[in-house]
């Protein structure tokens, strides 16, 4: 199941599934109006990867990164094969991130 939001970047982008999108697109990231759209007839692990894809270019929005498509393919494709082969590095990767910051006192 896909999640039907995400936050990126101190914004929150709507995730969903549609019908149709232009052309042979299958996924498409709206920066502006907060989206992301995915291709309902794609493959359940092609929407997953579809989702990663859309949520990299909402990362580099308003950057001075061009021409990104090429990278991001790569990138969206490597970390879904990395999220499925390697199910509890991630969570504990999670885990790690989710932890309370430990401070530091000057002695």
């Amino acid at each position: 199941m896909i999640p039907r939001s995400v936050r990126i970047g101190g914004h929150i982008f709507k995730i969903s599934v549609v019908s149709k999108l232009p052309g042979d697109t299958v996924g498409e990231c709206d920066d502006t109006a907060n989206t992301i759209k995915v291709l309902r007839t794609a493959a359940r692990s092609r929407k997953a990867e579809i989702v990663l894809h859309e949520c990299l270019h909402a990362l580099l929005a308003g950057t001075d990164f061009y021409e990104e498509e090429e990278i991001l393919v790569i990138l969206s494709e490597g970390l879904a094969q990395m999220l499925k082969d390697n199910p509890r590095f991630f969570a504990t990767l999670m885990t790690e991130l989710s932890a309370p910051k430990k401070t530091h006192k000057n002695v």
